[in-house]
């Protein structure tokens, strides 16, 4: 059981990053920005979404 490999441990906005090594740092980067993107996607689907209900609901 001891050889298998660990989950990495999860990363919170504001941790320490001095103890990650530049692969960690560089992985945690990559997940942070395709992060990033997804919010972004959602924010677009959620403006997209209330413009179509806005319309509706004009008189």
């Amino acid at each position: 059981m001891d050889d298998e490999p660990q989950a990495p441990k999860a990363h919170m906005l504001g941790d320490d990053l001095s103890r990650m090594s530049i692969r960690e740092l560089e992985a945690l980067k990559a997940a942070c920005l395709s992060e990033a993107e997804r919010i972004t996607q959602e924010i677009k689907s959620k403006g997209e979404t209330r413009v179509t209900a806005d319309s509706f609901f004009r008189i």
